[in-house]
């Protein structure tokens, strides 16, 4: 993987085109490719990780807290 990747970023990626995955499966099971194709489409997730350019993000804001009441 490229130094400098943000990995936080990358993993959320993957684990939205997982959820996805699933849940089009569960919604929709016969318009869900077959079980080769998502393991095909992950991986072609995983291999542009390799060529992913490495660009400084801004840091994301810090959630504000409420007090309570």
């Amino acid at each position: 993987m490229p130094k400098g990747l943000n990995v936080q970023r990358k993993a959320e990626g993957l684990h939205c085109l997982i959820d996805g995955l699933i849940s089009n499966w569960v919604m929709y099971p016969k318009a869900m490719p077959a079980v080769n194709e998502a393991e095909r489409l992950i991986g072609v997730f995983i291999e542009g990780l390799r060529h992913s350019p490495v660009k400084a993000l801004p840091k994301r804001p810090a959630p504000v807290r409420r007090k309570a009441a």
